[in-house]
C-alpha cells in the first residue's frame, strides 16, 4: 500500500504547477482585457464621430475629473480622463469620456486591478445641490433619504444634500417615470455641481454608437425637471 507521505511530494507538485498554471491564466486573461479596454481603434472611431457633430476630441486630459468626486472616483485629484469628446447635444454641453481606476482603488494596499469606465455629463445652467440616484443593485453606499414611495424606494437608493431639490427632481411623475424606463436601471445619475452626469462599468469594447444614447437619457430626464429647479 502506497502511504501518504511517500504521495505528499507528488501532490505538492501537483498543487504547485496547478497555482502556476492560475496565475498565468489570469495574467493571460487581464492583459487581453485590458487591450480590449484600450483599444486604440475605439479613440479613432470617437475621433470621426467629433468630427462629424462638430464636437470636439482629446485622447488625454489631465485636470478636468478634479471637479467631481464620488462614484465612480476617488477622493485624489489629477484623474486623467480618457478619448475625451465634448460639445453640444439637443441644446446643452455635455462630455463623454473613460476613466480608469488605480490598480490601488479597490483594495486599498495595491493589489486590486484597475477598472475602466464610460462617464457622460450634461452642463446645468447653475450649480446644484448633489443628488445621487441608483438602483438598488448597483448601489453602493446606505440609502440616505427615502421619498415616501414604497416601490420606488425598494428599487432605488437615493443620496441627497437637499431636500427641496430632490422633491422637485423625484417629483410621482418622474419617479413613475423612472420606475418603468429600463435604462434607469443600468445607468445611475447624480447632480453635482454644474453637471448632471452618469456612468456605466466597461465590460468590453467601446461602441461609439453609444455615446448619443446615453446622452439621450440625461437629456430626457432634464426635460423632465422643471425648469425652475434648474436655475
Amino acid at each position: 500500500m502506497v502511504s501518504v507521505s511517500s504521495l505528499a511530494p507528488v501532490l505538492f507538485v501537483l498543487v504547485f504547477v496547478a497555482i502556476v498554471g492560475l496565475v498565468i491564466w489570469l495574467f493571460v486573461r487581464s492583459n487581453r482585457r485590458d487591450k480590449t479596454m484600450r483599444d486604440e481603434t475605439v479613440g479613432g472611431d470617437l475621433a470621426a464621430l467629433a468630427a462629424e457633430r462638430g464636437w470636439s476630441y482629446q485622447p488625454e486630459n489631465v485636470g478636468y475629473l478634479d471637479q467631481f468626486s464620488g462614484l465612480p472616483f476617488g477622493g485624489a485629484r489629477g484623474h486623467r480622463a480618457l478619448q475625451l469628446v465634448s460639445g453640444t447635444y439637443r441644446g446643452r454641453e455635455f462630455s463623454c469620456l473613460q476613466y480608469v481606476t488605480d490598480t490601488s482603488s479597490y483594495t486599498g494596499d495595491g493589489g486590486g486591478y484597475q477598472r475602466y469606465y464610460r462617464v457622460f455629463t450634461i452642463g446645468l445652467p447653475v450649480p446644484r445641490p448633489q443628488l445621487q440616484v441608483i438602483a438598488m443593485q448597483k448601489a453602493q453606499a446606505m440609502r440616505k433619504f427615502t421619498t415616501g414611495d414604497a416601490e420606488f424606494d425598494q428599487v432605488f437608493t437615493v443620496a441627497s444634500e437637499d431636500d427641496r431639490f430632490t422633491a422637485d427632481v423625484l417629483t410621482a411623475p418622474n419617479r413613475q417615470w423612472l420606475l418603468g424606463d429600463r435604462r434607469a436601471r443600468e445607468l445611475p445619475f447624480r447632480f453635482e455641481g454644474g453637471h448632471l452626469l452618469t456612468w456605466f462599468e466597461q465590460k468590453d469594447r467601446f461602441d461609439p454608437v453609444s455615446v448619443e444614447p446615453v446622452l439621450d437619457y440625461l437629456c430626457d430626464l432634464l426635460d423632465r425637471v422643471a425648469p425652475d429647479a434648474l436655475r
